[in-house]
């Protein structure tokens, strides 16, 4: 087993250092060490986590070249390779193979930011936190957390940037937001959601206050990318938990809907797997052992 793992490692750096490869990611570089480097830290991603090998090939390279345009790195800090179940058949003929994508995290908003003179923070707030948020025409943010014991459930999470010049830019989300956020990733039960359910609510605030930072399109092409892991036509009703925590904090929950806006996502290359890519329901995961819903990949390094 170690012998094959082994030889598909090395049939991947040597696909992955082929000549036609190499010339299509390096069209994100400008550099030739951050090329290297690049290839580097992928090639290692591959070798510490056997899983990505065993995933469709071409859905691999794919998503090493959507981390190339946004110029960041798989490392776990700044994204990492996700590997999702995905049914190419159909409910009646499934058809599941395991599929790589391309997550870009906080780590790679900051450093996009600091690109622009722009620096980030996210936080999370919980019940017994002290929060005040004050608006008008000197904007502040309080948070004083408590240090100490038991910080109670959490019930929002706000972001601040701050540019070159002073300027600062706030954003809030609720739980309730943030459950929508979650209830819309196209698998909501299973990997990082499970695991790293606090960083993900941190990405989702400062996710949105990037989107309305005075950013040229570019820099934004990063959060195109990485709303192909939610399905927005999903409906993004909150879960009885995060209920709960609004019904016990006194938050009167939005009255209408929660939708992440979405810009028509450019691909980069002429052709992907083809298919149509199917994402379990809510239906079928009910209908299905949870240990069959797989996101594996590599685990972020927050």
């Amino acid at each position: 087993m170690a012998n094959d793992r082994q030889l598909q490692a090395q049939q991947f750096k040597d696909q992955f250092n082929d000549e036609r490869t190499q010339s299509a990611i390096r069209a994100f570089f400008d550099k030739e060490a951050d090329m290297d480097r690049f290839t580097a830290v992928v090639t290692r991603a591959v070798q510490e986590n056997p899983d990505l090998l065993a995933a469709d090939r071409t859905s691999l390279f794919f998503a090493c070249q959507k981390a190339a345009q946004d110029h960041l790195i798989p490392d776990g800090k700044e994204g990492f390779l996700a590997i999702y179940n995905v049914n190419e058949g159909n409910k009646d003929n499934p058809k599941w193979i395991k599929k790589v994508q391309w997550q870009p995290m906080i780590g790679g908003l900051r450093k996009i930011l600091a690109e622009f003179g722009i620096s980030i923070r996210a936080e999370i707030v919980y019940e017994k936190d002290e929060f005040v948020y004050n608006k008008g025409d000197n904007p502040s943010i309080i948070h004083r957390p408590q240090v100490f014991g038991d910080r109670g459930p959490i019930i929002g999470a706000y972001a601040i940037a701050t540019d070159s010049v002073g300027n600062m830019y706030r954003e809030t989300m609720d739980m309730v937001e943030l459950e929508k956020v979650h209830q819309a990733s196209k698998q909501p039960n299973s990997g990082v959601w499970r695991t790293w359910a606090t960083e993900m609510y941190r990405k989702a605030v400062a996710k949105r206050l990037f989107k309305h930072l005075p950013l040229i399109s570019d820099a934004a092409g990063v959060i195109d990318r990485d709303n192909e892991q939610f399905d927005m036509n999903k409906p993004t009703l909150p879960s009885q938990a995060a209920q709960d925590v609004q019904a016990a904090i006194r938050l009167a929950a939005p009255s209408q809907a929660y939708r992440i806006p979405i810009e028509p996502l450019q691909e980069t290359i002429a052709a992907n797997v083809e298919g149509d890519q199917h994402v379990i329901s809510d239906d079928e995961l009910e209908n299905r052992q949870d240990e069959t819903i797989q996101f594996d990949g590599q685990q972020p390094d927050f």
